[in-house]
Order: structure tokens, then sequence, then C-alpha cells
């Protein structure tokens, strides 16, 4: 059964644009940092006979590269979910042209 929205919950339209937008660049950026430290070539440096407190050098790379991006991925995820929970900013400028008042107001 799916799960249906309660009262109470953040409605995910809220979130801002620009928020959005930095969601979106910064995700797009930690996958290719994932894909750039776990690419062939840099974990073949860390190949090889060496080892840390009786750890192989590649475990611990392997295990630290993919430490530092669930981190990064649970800032991101924190970001947005306190974008969610945020009331909207009232002297925030919204998408859309100018409003100009009409001919005769002020």
């Amino acid at each position: 059964m799916p799960n249906r929205p309660q009262p109470g919950d953040p409605d995910p339209d809220r979130i801002d644009p620009a928020v959005a937008t930095r969601v979106a660049e910064r995700s797009i950026g930690l996958f290719l940092l994932g894909v750039v430290a776990f690419s062939p070539p840099l974990v073949a440096v860390f190949a090889g006979t060496r080892f840390v407190f009786g750890i192989p050098i590649l475990y611990l790379y392997v295990f630290a590269a993919w430490a530092v991006i669930v981190a990064l991925l649970a800032l991101i995820a924190r970001r947005v979910e306190a974008a969610m929970h945020s009331p909207p900013d009232a002297d925030a400028p919204r998408a859309g042209p100018p409003v100009r008042p009409l001919a005769g107001e002020d």
C-alpha cells in the first residue's frame, strides 16, 4: 500500500526553485566525484601490498571514499529536508515578471 500524506507532512512542491537548482547541481557534482573516486586509474594507485595497521590501503581508500560520499549525500538530503519544512520567505523574489500597480494606484 503506498504511503499517503499525513496532516503536517511537508509539501514537496513547496521547495524554492533556487534551492532545488542548488540541490540538483550538488547532486550532479557528487555523482561525478563518485565516478572519479572509483575510476580504475585512481583505484589502481592504491592497489598493492601496502598496509596500514594490517589493513590493505586499497580497502581503506575504498571505504573512506564511500564514507565521504555518503556523508555528503546526507548533507544534501538534510538541506532539502530543511527547505521543505521552512516557511516561504516573504521577502524572496518570486519567479515571473514583476507586478506593476495599475494606473492611478500608488
